[in-house]
């Protein structure tokens, strides 16, 4: 974000776009995604990328500012996002943008359902933002959640209520939680580094203080019978890996690996052979 902040310093008449203007909109990017800058150009005077600098034609009718910057405007920022980007990615930005706005799913779904000439990469696309929720509360959680579909197990409920057993009017709230094969419950929590180190989050506690918080935590969710899959970014990293603590904990596998299709409900969507791509 300072790069970008210093090149439109530099170059005041940009207009940030793709990954570069999500970044600035407050979306959920990865730094290799946003490590090309992106720029738009007009289609009347096109410019050429380069190595370091990637253009793309977008109207002036798509173009705001925010925080001083100008950028493409927040639905042509998803758009051009959610159909470059691969899966577990692009759900993490697609869940962001649903967090940052407040908008159901249906905002979402409906940027790709008229189709525009030359698009590529819609297809892909509404296959993302049908799987889109805006519960997930960080780019982890989603990655996690995109594992999980690309891998064939069941979708978990998200940010799931579990009362505390001594202090009933006091809760805690869960990552992820199924219904194992064996009927018993699985809780999932994504262990982000972040909340041992985002001052936000630690509310001025130490790292000693946060992780103790999280044992006592984590013992009287336990109480109630449900079993505790942690897992890491590391865990994410690698598939075979993430599979094994999943099956290991009992979360149901309910589709072939590697196999995404549009969700139930989103069927009515038939991509012309020139968005198929």
């Amino acid at each position: 974000m300072c790069r970008i902040r210093a090149l439109a310093t530099l170059h005041p008449d940009w207009v940030f776009c793709g990954a570069s203007a999500a970044l600035v909109h407050g979306l959920s990017v990865s730094y290799r995604s946003a490590s090309r800058i992106e720029v738009a150009t007009r289609k009347e005077a096109p410019c050429r990328s380069t190595r370091n600098v990637g253009r793309h034609v977008i109207g002036r009718d798509e173009r705001t500012v925010v925080a001083g910057v100008r950028v493409s405007t927040l639905e042509r920022t998803v758009y051009d996002c959610l159909r470059r980007l691969d899966f577990r990615g692009g759900l993490a930005l697609a869940d962001s943008a649903l967090r940052v706005t407040g908008k159901p799913r249906e905002w979402l779904t409906s940027l790709f359902a008229a189709p525009r000439k030359g698009a590529r990469g819609i297809k892909h696309a509404r296959v993302v933002a049908s799987y889109a929720d805006g519960r997930a509360e960080s780019g982890g959680e989603s990655i996690a959640r995109g594992a999980m579909i690309e891998l064939g197990f069941m979708l978990p409920e998200l940010q799931v209520e579990v009362p505390d057993p001594l202090e009933p009017w006091h809760g805690y709230r869960v990552d992820f939680a199924w219904a194992a094969l064996d009927g018993a419950t699985v809780f999932g929590e994504f262990d982000g580094r972040e909340k041992y180190r985002n001052p936000r989050m630690t509310q001025g506690r130490d790292a000693v203080d946060v992780f103790a918080d999280e044992r006592l935590r984590e013992s009287r969710i336990s109480a109630q019978g449900a079993r505790i899959l942690r897992f890491s970014f590391a865990d994410l990293l690698d598939d075979q890996r993430f599979s094994r603590l999943l099956v290991a904990y009992g979360v149901p596998r309910v589709g072939e690996p590697g196999r995404i299709e549009l969700r139930p409900g989103h069927r009515d969507w038939q991509p012309s052979d020139d968005e198929s791509r």
